[in-house]
């Protein structure tokens, strides 16, 4: 088994313009199996999928694998 470390260096830069719209990250307890998304071990030991919802206004999804 590999063990991989992503650590963020620099904070990205958001555009100066006011946001168009308000964005959140949406948690859905009850998920969909097979989700495609990023697959992030979560603090509490399991495996979460983050993924773009689009079903409204295009928020930040995030469920247990």
């Amino acid at each position: 088994m590999t063990a991989t470390r992503l650590i963020a260096v620099n904070q990205a830069l958001s555009p100066v313009a006011a946001p168009t719209s308000l964005q959140q990250v949406r948690y859905f307890a009850v998920g969909v199996a097979g989700q495609t998304g990023l697959v992030l071990k979560g603090t509490d030991g399991n495996d979460y999928v983050l993924f773009i919802d689009l079903t409204g206004t295009p928020n930040i999804g995030i469920q247990r694998a």
